[in-house]
């Protein structure tokens, strides 16, 4: 019986000693974001270099061709899962049948994470590269199956939007693995004046349930080689811990959290 099957709860099934989740046990949630070739795919591959197995979600088909900068042995740790879907019958992207792809294909990693237990804890990462396409298919099901008046969505719906995106994610927020999700940018706007500042495109409150969000930028130096860099825009961790990385992978930042933070990331 559940901690709250009786109507009755039992405090030693509902509450846990902060001192055995100081540590961070139930893993590292990170959003980047950022234009097109400025490393996100490959900050979420490289997690399995420090920490196995990855199970990548991957809407874009940008991880296969990255494939090639890993070791056999690392290769065989990556579950990659082509999350996109073509008509069969018009050969065309079908953004609802995708999403419903997504969302039944999650259901895959249970399996893994129902043999993890306290005495038994196996470790693992789940990537979705990237975010905002989830997003993009959630409004296009909004669009076709919300109500309407003279064309236009009415503004009741969206809180349907925000419910099944939420849920998606949270089945993995609330799962003892990292998560690692990429997004496009959006440039943010007040008073219909540009503020020269970018937030992830995803559903506006999502980023708040991430442990880091990160800001992946690309510089192009006439005379000088490309620059990577990664600058992180928010963490739970410590108010206005704000470093820069060169070329980000999982691996930098989780030896920056430990050595600015003293934060143990598994």
């Amino acid at each position: 019986m559940s901690a709250w099957g009786s109507g009755i709860a039992d405090p030693e099934k509902v509450f846990t000693k902060a001192s055995q989740v100081v540590q961070h046990k139930t893993g590292l949630k990170v959003l980047i974001f950022g234009r097109t070739e400025t490393m996100k795919t490959g900050f979420a591959l490289s997690a399995v270099k420090r920490c196995k197995p990855l199970f990548m979600f991957d809407t874009e088909l940008g991880a296969p061709p990255l494939f090639r900068h890993f070791e056999k042995e690392e290769l065989d740790f990556i579950e990659w899962c082509d999350a996109t879907f073509l008509d069969p019958n018009t050969d065309l992207p079908d953004p609802l049948e995708a999403l419903r792809k997504l969302e039944s294909s999650l259901t895959a990693i249970k399996e893994f994470t129902d043999k993890t237990s306290p005495d038994n804890p196996i470790k693992g990462v789940v990537a979705i590269d990237s975010l905002t396409d989830v997003w993009d298919w959630i409004q296009e099901w909004l669009d076709k199956t919300g109500k309407k008046a003279k064309g236009q969505l009415l503004q009741f719906n969206w809180p349907r939007a925000r419910r099944r995106i939420r849920k998606l994610i949270f089945r993995l927020l609330a799962k003892p693995v990292h998560l690692i999700c990429t997004a496009h940018p959006q440039e943010i706007y007040r008073n219909n004046k540009s503020t020269g500042e970018f937030r992830a495109r995803v559903e506006k409150a999502l980023p708040h349930r991430f442990d880091i969000v990160i800001h992946a930028k690309r510089f192009e130096i006439p005379g000088s080689d490309v620059q990577y860099k990664a600058y992180v825009a928010k963490n739970r961790f410590m108010k206005n811990w704000r470093p820069v990385f060169d070329e980000i992978t999982f691996a930098k930042l989780v030896d920056k959290l430990k050595e600015d933070l003293g934060v143990e990331v598994w």
